[in-house]
């Protein structure tokens, strides 16, 4: 396999440091349940679960 070599960009900027970041939500909030209504499966995270729990409380 060949090997990466950094190359410096023209503005200083390494490469790993330009890639585009992945978005998130704000910390503490959910998803909007429309979001986990359109998923084909959904994996069981603790995000999931807290969906589940929001969903169907404890009496």
């Amino acid at each position: 396999k060949r090997q990466r070599s950094e190359r410096p960009q023209p503005n200083g900027i390494s490469q790993s440091a330009s890639k585009k970041q992945r978005l998130s939500h704000p910390s503490g909030s959910q998803p909007p349940a429309a979001f986990w209504d359109n998923l084909s499966k959904i994996w069981l995270t603790k995000r999931a679960l807290r969906e589940q729990d929001r969903r169907n409380p404890q009496v």
